[in-house]
């Protein structure tokens, strides 16, 4: 702290801070006028203009919790909102309308908005919740572990299996855009390698997750969502920022742009565990980057142009001679690097009707190299490049107070271009395997369109209906995906709330690639059932309870004589086949329970429990159980604010026994290599993970800068967390690859 007593007194001196904004009605996004705005615990307010804007002054710098009231809409409580000294705070306000018939009536504020085209497994976080999660160093992946349903493979990844479903099976859009991935080393499966993400959360505004039952407009996603919007740069002045934390040092700088009318904001970040690596002749380190840029534009009060970009690198190398040194048969050369370029057009065309049309271009490249110590030879050899063109049109029309319209299309062009070498080996059923090449090129077509119609024919009762129209050019299918949700208030507190719909999905073209018959395999599908109840106990408060079931079918599935000496479920692996039919099925069910205080005061928390059963049916028609079914899941955090300078949090996080195929002994010896005993193909059980994570947190406003520092503690009380059991040949017994022992985890950053 010896820094903060050498600062200049000019930035010491306090003045007071801003909060400006726009409200709009949260399914037209029309401006509303005269919003009634009060931030509570003082006697400071104001409303909205004609263009739907506010503005607030005079607040010492701090944090504070503000109160939208609008005649006809749900109060809404925002809270976390940031106020410094040296900038203003820009507040993006979203207010769903609420039926009101008859006299008018006091309607009790909410921490929590409504949505009513999804009305079941959705959780939102602010700005503020995601820089504060505890144990998740502020990345987006491990933010979303902590909720309902949502499996990890503990520390050194970020895979999201979520109610069952596999990390391929999870959809990511910021801004309205398709991001085709999210986190560094991205396997062809979708499993990553890593706890580092691309998404730099400093620069996200909201995130909405929905883990099931998601409306019509989103399609080519048999699980999950994640829909993300990033803020806006400052349209006032240049600012700017300075950070350091898990994931490495960065800088983000945001200005005006066309007198005002418009914004940039640029963000890079570059890690620095090879740097570390390199300094103390440690050997192989991961390297990661990431460069960010957003620019809006606005033509006038009906047109906005939105540009982003997001690129990332990532590389793994690791020395020939150390790994001689320290026994291992192969070394790796791991190089994979991404690129999203979108545009988004936001068009109001009346009070009632707006439009998002956006297009992307995306790329990814998997250069991994496996090679063996003693010759050079390689195991594995993948050169694979793919892109992702995609066409996305969504328009919400309100016809009237009742009834609501969603409608649009979808388009997607995906190529890519396979080179990959996997030579002679025994699988880990002992079973020889032939050396595979495989060099082609292959294109997909997939194209949707959509339709949502949303209703409240009673007071209490909403209910929403759509469905959407798929083609894929490769298997020349057409098919229809409905989808449903209602929600019912009992009462003010209480509500019911239900979903069901059909999720389709594309299978991957890695999968596809590895036999010319492939192309034509069906698309796999999940249809969700769930059913739910919400319980706001006090205004910062919610109760969620839902049960839910999903069954998959036309899943990629082994014959019934296969070869391999093994089960596998196709779509989780990276495995090469032969052969492949389209029959498979599965099902995960379960129940999710969460508990969430909003920070109303000083103090905030979440209480979420899982029960679930994730299994598919194999080839000899068994069903096993899922490499996740984890059976029980449950996260607890609590955080606690004194003041605006100092906060407390901890998390503590509970996945159940996961499933794993026991180590063959006996034939590990003998081929001297580690053999598992498929015959008991997940049968046993990897000792339950459990984990502590403490944080603390501490700000300084100063009339110039904002500081905020934090430090975490990962795994606490150091629990021996198994990742995986392999054979030692050195050692001649089994023995573990363990996840993070205790470990800090700190950063900063430095706003000016």
């Amino acid at each position: 702290f010896y820094f903060f007593l050498i600062i200049p007194c000019s930035l010491l001196a306090q003045k007071t801070g801003v909060i400006t904004g726009t409200v709009v009605d949260a399914n037209t996004n029309d401006m509303l006028i005269g919003v009634n705005i009060h931030v509570i615990g003082t006697n400071i307010g104001g409303t909205t203009n004609t263009d739907g804007e506010f503005s607030i002054t005079g607040l010492e710098a701090g944090l504070y919790n503000i109160e939208f009231r609008y005649l006809g809409y749900q109060a809404l409580i925002q809270t976390d909102v940031v106020v410094r000294n040296h900038r203003p705070t820009i507040l993006a306000v979203a207010l769903y309308p609420t039926a009101i018939e008859g006299e008018e009536v006091i309607v009790r504020a909410s921490f929590f908005s409504r949505n009513d085209s999804s009305p079941v497994s959705r959780i939102g976080f602010n700005a503020e919740e995601i820089r504060r999660s505890p144990g998740a160093g502020q990345e987006l992946s491990r933010v979303i572990m902590a909720t309902p349903g949502v499996a990890t493979n503990g520390d050194t990844s970020q895979d999201l299996l979520v109610r069952g479903g596999s990390p391929s099976e999870n959809g990511f859009y910021i801004d309205h855009i398709s991001i085709p991935g999210v986190n560094h080393f991205e396997r062809q499966n979708g499993r990553t390698n890593g706890p580092i993400g691309i998404v730099n959360t400093e620069l996200v505004e909201q995130l909405d997750f929905f883990a099931g039952g998601f409306s019509a407009n989103y399609g080519n996603h048999a699980s999950s969502v994640a829909d993300i919007r990033y803020r806006e740069g400052s349209r006032k002045q240049f600012h700017g920022s300075l950070d350091m934390n898990m994931s490495g040092f960065g800088i983000i700088l945001e200005n005006p742009i066309f007198e005002g009318n418009g914004s940039v904001l640029f963000s890079a970040r570059r890690s620095y565990l090879d740097l570390l690596a390199n300094a103390i002749n440690a050997g192989g380190a991961p390297r990661y980057g990431d460069i960010q840029f957003k620019a809006v534009y606005d033509f006038n009060r009906n047109n906005r142009l939105t540009l982003l970009n997001i690129y990332g690198d990532s590389l793994f190398q690791n020395d020939r001679e150390e790994a001689r040194e320290q026994g291992f048969d192969i070394f790796t050369r791991a190089h994979t690097y991404q690129n999203t370029t979108g545009v988004n057009w936001r068009r109001f065309w009346s009070s009632s009707f707006f439009s998002n049309t956006s297009f992307s271009w995306s790329f990814k490249q998997d250069d991994t190299k496996l090679l063996f110590v003693e010759d050079l030879r390689p195991e594995i050899d993948f050169d694979i490049y793919q892109t992702f063109s995609a066409f996305r049109n969504t328009n919400f029309l309100r016809l009237n107070d009742k009834h609501r319209f969603e409608f649009g299309l979808q388009a997607d062009y995906r190529t890519a271009q396979f080179d990959y070498y996997i030579g002679p080996q025994r699988n880990l059923a002992g079973i020889p395997q032939p050396e595979q090449q495989i060099m082609l090129s292959m294109d997909e077509i997939l194209f949707g369109t959509f339709a949502t119609w949303m209703s409240r024919p009673l007071q209490n009762l909403s209910v929403s209906i759509g469905s959407r129209l798929e083609y894929n050019s490769l298997n020349e299918q057409i098919s229809v995906s409905p989808r449903f949700g209602v929600r019912y208030d009992l009462t003010t507190d209480l509500a019911l709330t239900a979903a069901s719909g059909r999720y389709r999905q594309s299978l991957p073209l890695y999968f596809r690639s590895q036999n010319p018959d492939f192309e034509s395999l069906s698309d796999f599908f999940a249809d969700h059932y769930i059913l739910g109840a919400q319980y706001q106990i006090t205004e910062a408060t919610l109760l969620t309870l839902e049960v839910y079931e999903k069954r998959y079918q036309n899943l990629p599935s082994l014959p019934n004589n296969h070869g391999l000496g093994m089960e596998v479920f196709v779509i989780e692996t990276e495995l090469f086949f032969e052969e492949l039919y389209d029959d498979g099925k599965a099902y995960s069910r379960g129940i999710d329970f969460l508990i969430q205080k909003k920070m109303s005061q000083n103090f905030y928390g979440t209480i979420s429990a899982s029960l679930l059963r994730s299994e598919y049916k194999d080839s000899r028609n068994n069903w096993v159980s899922r490499a996740f079914d984890v059976n029980y899941l449950f996260n607890i955090i609590a955080g606690y604010r004194p003041n605006n300078a100092w906060e407390f949090s901890a998390r503590w996080s509970y996945i159940g026994e996961r499933p794993m195929t026991p180590i063959d002994i006996e034939s590990s010896k003998l081929i001297e290599r580690t053999i598992l005993d498929y015959s008991q193909y997940n049968q046993a059980r990897m000792p339950a993970y459990h984990s502590l994570f403490v944080r603390f947190d501490r700000r300084w406003f100063y009339e110039r800068i904002t500081m905020t520092t934090f430090m975490e503690v990962w795994n606490t009380y150091n629990r021996q967390n198994v990742e995986t059991y392999f054979w030692s040949n050195e050692h001649q017994e089994i023995r573990s690859f363990n996840q993070f022992s205790l470990l800090p985890v700190g950063g900063f950053a430095l706003e000016f």
